[in-house]
C-alpha cells in the first residue's frame, strides 16, 4: 500500500509501474499467509500499471490518476472473485430436487 501513497507524491506517470510491480511482488510475498489471491490478481496489478504509465490519462491533478490504478486493481479482484465463483459452481452443481 505504501507504492499506492508514492503515487500522491511523484507526478511522473512511470510511476504506476514501478507501484504495479512493487504491489504484486509484495501480494505474491504476503499469498501464502493472509490473503489467498490467485497469479490472475498478482499478474494483472503490474499490467495495470504499464499501462497507465503508456496510456496515461490526461487530468487536471496527476493525483486523479490514482483513482484509475485503484479502479483497475478493483476490476481485477472482482473479476477474481467470479472466476473463482464460475469454478466452484463447476465443481458443485446445484442438486436437483423435484418439485412437488
Amino acid at each position: 500500500m505504501f507504492a499506492v501513497l508514492g503515487l500522491f507524491a511523484v507526478a511522473n506517470p512511470a510511476m504506476y509501474a514501478v507501484a504495479g510491480v512493487s504491489m504484486a511482488v509484495i501480494l505474491w510475498m504476503l499469498n501464502r499467509r493472509d490473503v489467498m489471491l490467485s497469479w490472475f490478481v498478482i499478474g494483472g496489478i503490474p499490467l495495470v500499471g504499464a499501462a497507465l504509465a503508456i496510456y496515461a490519462p490526461e487530468v487536471k491533478w496527476p493525483v486523479q490518476r490514482v483513482g484509475y490504478f485503484l479502479v483497475g486493481c478493483g476490476v481485477l479482484i472482482i473479476a477474481d472473485g467470479a472466476i473463482t465463483l464460475a469454478r466452484y459452481l463447476r465443481r458443485n452443481p446445484v442438486a436437483s430436487v423435484q418439485a412437488e
